[in-house]
């Protein structure tokens, strides 16, 4: 047993020797990982972690003395006696290998949910003197609300839909009982299939009324050609001549009939359509596509058609993307221009700030308790749904900066998360806070202090955060 065990170390001494090599390096992963990772927990995995790599160290030596033929058969031998030490040994490595990973990955997972504020002291991106940020308070609204309301008078019927429940154009959102307009619809049918049989009859005249005519000139044809011959009396004649009037005459009155029956079943037909129409409006549909906020209808309820009709529903068209309704104090409304960006919270999210685009500008002043003030809107994009409709919000609109020149903590531009970082930076730059992460932003240094540096750079804004170091290195 001991030779063949021995015959296999031989064997395979190259694939030893390589397992050997990488050993220590998988033994030292938590502790690599987690120093690349700027995990806070690192300094105590690197501390365990070595801790069991040296209690390993021994066992690691004698592998490689012996698979990589530094010693002679004595040292398979001695080797191969402690066998049993040997797989001890190995299996509390192992085991302890399982464990350190096990903990470093762990930590890896937490840090995936830090904050970026948990690793690195942040510091705010400043506006030179003289200038401020500008404040207002409003309230989230959607961007496009439309309100339902009844055209007709009548009694609340059926209700379709509720609040929350998504609509798209043409959906039935109630129906309103209304026997007047139904019984005005039944009238004017009555009256239209009326005026149409007078109108059927007055075309059986003119053709009765014709076919005399045509029966009439034929007589009057045969008597003018006797008269002529003189086998007729004038006096004949000229009744002949009578009677042919008559019939045009008869002719006429008959298509005269028809016009005016035509004319009253053309009345008729509009006063259907208009109250046909009527009808149509008793069912109230969804004028455009989106979501109902409110609602205010319920089965039984009167309405009343007005100028001021009762609001029945609200739809919103989109709730992914909203806007702030804000006032602004007329002594600050000239610094905004429309493009502008800013920074906005809600009660609901106190810890956090939201970007926004300023994108209406209302030229009508606001009068709020003897103070004037502007009207403005700021879009916002609302994808993950956690702005309702009628929250408070603040927003912070940073001032206008000619040649976008701010003030950076010095510390910022000294600053790189990672040797390798500070090894691709090309020239000044800081490390600002960007939808979780931190990205390099380039600056261009004005002046210089021990404690603040005045840069110039499109991609900052006044507010912005940049860090200055690691939070472990400041605490120590």
């Amino acid at each position: 047993m001991e030779d063949s065990s021995a015959k296999f170390l031989s064997d395979n001494a190259a694939t030893l020797s390589i397992l050997v090599v990488l050993l220590p390096i998988v033994l030292m992963l938590p502790t690599i990982v987690s120093v690349m990772r700027g995990l806070p927990d690192r300094r105590k995995i690197a501390l365990v972690n070595v801790a069991g790599t040296l209690f390993l160290t021994p066992w690691i030596a004698a592998m490689a003395w012996a698979v990589l033929g530094k010693a002679n058969e004595s040292v398979y031998e001695k080797i191969l006696g402690y066998k049993r030490w040997i797989i001890g040994v190995a299996a509390i490595g192992l085991v302890g290998l399982i464990g350190l990973l096990w903990f470093g990955w762990t930590k890896i997972d937490e840090y995936r949910n830090y904050d970026l504020s948990q690793r690195y002291e942040f510091q705010p991106v400043e506006a030179p003197p003289g200038s401020r940020s500008i404040l207002a308070s409003g309230k989230v609204v959607p961007r496009s609300l439309v309100q339902v309301s009844s055209e007709v008078s009548g009694r609340i019927g059926t209700v379709f839909v509720d609040v929350n429940d998504p609509v798209v154009v043409g959906q039935p959102l109630l129906s309103i009982e209304a026997p007047n307009i139904t019984s005005l619809v039944k009238q004017t049918d009555a009256e239209l299939a009326v005026t149409r049989a007078g109108v059927k009859q007055a075309r059986a005249q003119v053709a009765i009324a014709e076919a005399q005519l045509g029966q009439q000139r034929a007589v009057y044809d045969r008597r003018r050609q006797l008269f002529e011959r003189e086998f007729l009396s004038r006096a004949d004649f000229e009744a002949a001549e009578a009677e042919l009037r008559s019939k045009e005459e008869a002719v006429v009155a008959a298509e005269a009939q028809l016009a005016e029956a035509i004319g009253r079943t053309s009345g008729a037909r509009a006063r259907s359509t208009e109250a046909r129409d009527e009808a149509a409006r008793m069912l109230v549909v969804a004028p455009v596509s989106g979501m109902v906020l409110s609602r205010s209808a319920e089965p039984g309820q009167t309405v009343i058609s007005s100028f001021q009709a009762e609001e029945l529903f609200q739809i919103a068209e989109d709730l992914a993307a909203m806007r702030l309704e804000l006032i602004v104090d007329e002594t600050e409304i000239a610094q905004l221009r429309e493009g502008q960006r800013a920074t906005f919270s809600v009660d609901a999210l106190p810890d956090q700030t939201f970007p926004g685009t300023l994108s209406v500008i209302e030229k009508a002043p606001v009068e709020q308790d003897g103070l004037v003030g502007y009207r403005v809107f700021v879009d916002i994009e609302n994808t993950r749904g956690q702005f309702f409709s009628g929250m408070t919000a603040l927003a912070e609109f940073a001032p206008r900066v000619s040649d976008r020149i701010l003030w950076v903590p010095a510390a910022a531009l000294d600053f790189a998360p990672s040797e390798s970082a500070r090894a691709d930076e090309s020239g000044p730059c800081v490390y600002a806070e960007r939808s979780g992460e931190l990205k390099r932003v380039p600056v261009e240094i004005v002046n210089r202090s021990s404690k603040m540096v005045v840069v110039s750079s499109r991609s900052l804004s006044v507010g912005d955060r940049v860090a200055v170091g690691l939070v472990d290195d400041i605490a120590d």
